[in-house]
């Protein structure tokens, strides 16, 4: 699979020097995020396309997702004692239209509200001013979808693969990178 057929998802433990944790030889490749190609330009821009985009996306992702939300911890045996790991996810990098996707957030080009992380409006985010920013929250968005807010909150009303985390949600795990550079996904 080619970096056009799906998103790379990398394992990387955090208790490792960065050093260390950042050379390729210290992550496990644990799967790929599909990316679905439409048969030409009028089924790529169809809403029924785009929904099944994102619904294949977060199934996909509920997948590699499922051994951290249904397992409750594992048991390693090292040099003869018996280490308890509760696997966690720490944090995912990825460029903004990314982390978009991991949180169901419209993309930026028709968003009132493109920031995956809060809720400051499109005028809004060069404001260095601003005195308050409301973060994103699974609570506010789980509320905007069922009182038909969605739209008003920049978000699809799909199930997010990250609800189901009971320590943390996908808006708190999204680092964005500035650089735009990054298109793989450390759990």
């Amino acid at each position: 699979m080619g970096k056009s057929s799906g998103h790379p998802m990398f394992l990387s433990l955090g208790n490792i020097p960065n050093h260390q944790r950042n050379k390729p030889e210290s992550k496990a490749l644990i799967g790929y995020l599909p990316i679905l190609k439409a048969m030409d330009s009028k089924a790529k821009n169809s809403d029924k396309f785009r929904t099944a985009q994102r619904e294949v996306f977060q199934k996909c992702l509920s997948t590699l997702l499922e051994p951290i939300v249904e397992g409750p911890e594992l048991h390693f045996v090292v040099r003869g004692d018996i280490i308890t790991f509760i696997p966690r996810i720490s944090i995912i990098i990825a460029d903004m239209i990314e982390a978009d996707k991991f949180t169901n957030v419209y993309q930026p080009s028709c968003s009132r509200r493109p920031c995956a992380k809060c809720l400051v409006s499109r005028d809004d985010l060069n404001n260095t001013n601003l005195t308050e920013i409301i973060p994103r929250t699974l609570d506010a968005m789980k509320q905007a979808i069922n009182s038909g807010e969605d739209k008003d909150y920049s978000i699809h009303p799909e199930k997010n693969a990250f609800w189901e985390i009971r320590y943390r949600h996908g808006f708190e795990l999204i680092l964005v990178s500035k650089i735009g550079l990054r298109t793989a996904y450390y759990l």
